[in-house]
């Protein structure tokens, strides 16, 4: 009996023990429940709305900013023309040195048209006799020419004669 006496001891010590956890743990945390439920926030909202503009005023400001993307764009493309620019002109340069040889050339040519044309006697003879003068000039231009490469044909020659700069 003795031994039932303890065990029911200690079944109501272990019971009182959790009633007394239990009661701890209700008291922790009921009081911040309570106090929870009896906070109230003040919440201010701060929403701006933009003023009503008419259809004119978002055309002006859309029209401002297309045009401030399309200098952008042209400012861009300029300062590459400008790089370029410096390339295009070199070769404006080297083109204008070859014209002004090839000019040379020309007069050379000429001087000798002038020089066979007073051993042949066709000089001041009218614009009829100058034409007559340039078809056997060409004719014979074409002559040379067939002639030419009529011997590149013979001499299996296919490579092109570089040109002079």
């Amino acid at each position: 009996m003795q031994r039932n006496k303890l065990m029911n001891t200690k079944n109501t010590l272990i019971t009182l023990g959790g009633l007394c956890l239990i009661g701890v743990v209700a008291f922790v945390f009921y009081p911040s429940q309570s106090k929870a439920g009896k906070c109230r926030y003040k919440i201010e909202p701060n929403i701006s709305i933009e003023p009503y503009k008419s259809d004119a005023v978002r055309v002006g400001e859309s029209y401002e900013r297309m045009m401030g993307k399309y200098i952008n764009t042209m400012d861009n493309r300029l300062g590459m023309a400008d790089r370029e620019f410096d390339k295009v002109s070199t070769k404006l340069d080297t083109m204008a040195r070859g014209l002004s040889s090839m000019d040379k050339g020309f007069n050379k040519i000429s001087k000798k048209l002038d020089a066979m044309e007073n051993r042949l006697g066709m000089t001041d003879r009218g614009f009829d006799k100058v034409t007559t003068k340039l078809d056997i000039i060409e004719k014979k231009i074409d002559d040379l020419a067939k002639r030419l490469t009529a011997i590149e044909k013979t001499l299996n020659i296919t490579e092109e004669i570089p040109k002079p700069k």
